[in-house]
């Protein structure tokens, strides 16, 4: 299935679920903060990943769909920053289908020039080719 056929519960883990093991482990979600230059305490990383050793995708989708609009605010200067545009805080910040393919690389996601502008193309709401933070909300809602 191509991520843009995917909800963003399931996105997300197929983004984070690396080793491919069907659960986002510590391994997992310590690569993923160091991708966006953070680092987490192990055990607070074992504290999220719990007595299954990682998280399924309902259990993403209920961290999603539990504080959406949250979840929004800190996740797109963390996208912007994984995308290689600076976020200076207003509404001028945009990515290009060349920053999507860097960030979808850094990331570890192989994507077709043909799926990044059909992603854009999607979520592009006013058009201009590149996604701004409203798209990048819409795309986060959908």
């Amino acid at each position: 299935m191509a991520l843009n056929d995917m909800t963003p519960a399931q996105a997300a883990f197929e983004v984070l679920d690396r080793d491919r093991d069907g659960l986002v482990g510590v391994m997992d979600m310590e690569m993923a903060l160091k991708v966006v230059g953070h680092s987490v305490k192990a055990e607070t990383l074992q504290s999220l990943a719990g007595s299954a050793g990682g998280l399924k995708v309902e259990e993403i989708q209920e961290l999603i769909g539990a504080s959406g609009s949250e979840v929004q605010k800190q996740l797109l200067p963390t996208f912007f920053k994984v995308a290689g545009v600076e976020d200076a805080g207003d509404e001028s910040a945009v990515v290009t289908k060349e920053n999507l393919m860097a960030c979808l690389e850094n990331l570890g996601i192989e994507a077709s020039d043909e799926e990044v502008r059909e992603m854009i193309k999607e979520f592009d709401l006013d058009r201009t080719g590149t996604l701004n933070k409203a798209d990048l909300a819409a795309l986060l809602q959908c």
